[in-house]
């Protein structure tokens, strides 16, 4: 019998393992589950690995206390417990994804860094090495410069903020007020 497990405590084992008669892509399992083990109609069954050994295992979660006990549907003769997707599901799914878009990136860069569109990047990132290099070289003068600009604005700011009161009164005797 192989574990099964409901909230990380063990509650039951596998009984019988057998491909669906409906869809062969499809297992089917048969849980002996432990009488007063709380499965709920939304209880969801999903196979777990257990750490590096990989025994795997169907683990039981869900089952919120308000929600009724899981009942057989008619003509069955065990309750169908709902399943989620394994961790290895999931990951094949998002392995799957992350790879149709590398795919896609590859093929578009592919498709726009063609020889010259090469030759003109390798360029473009030669110019930019040559500025920076150049602006490095004369950072010291451009600093100066920049100052000097910053001190005339400042100056010009401040001689019209003193002009100010003598505007206004033009402006009022002008009837601009």
């Amino acid at each position: 019998m192989r574990p099964s497990g409901i909230a990380e405590s063990r509650s039951g084992a596998v009984r019988k393992i057998a491909l669906a008669p409906e869809d062969i892509e499809q297992v089917q399992l048969t849980l002996d589950i432990e009488r007063g083990t709380p499965v709920k109609e939304d209880t969801v069954a999903v196979l777990r690995v257990q750490g590096l050994t990989g025994i795997a295992y169907v683990e039981l979660s869900g089952g919120h206390r308000d929600s009724p006990p899981l009942q057989a549907r008619p003509n069955a003769a065990y309750p169908a417990i709902r399943t989620g997707p394994s961790l290895m599901v999931r990951l094949d799914a998002t392995l799957t994804a992350l790879l149709a878009n590398l795919n896609r990136t590859s093929e578009s860069l592919n498709a726009v860094m063609d020889d010259v569109n090469r030759r003109a990047f390798k360029q473009a990132l030669a110019d930019v090495e040559a500025l920076t290099r150049t602006l490095a070289g004369r950072s010291a003068t451009i600093g100066r410069r920049a100052c000097q600009c910053i001190a005339r604005a400042r100056k010009r700011c401040t001689r019209r903020r003193g002009d100010a009161p003598a505007r206004r009164a033009r402006a009022a005797q002008r009837g601009g007020i």
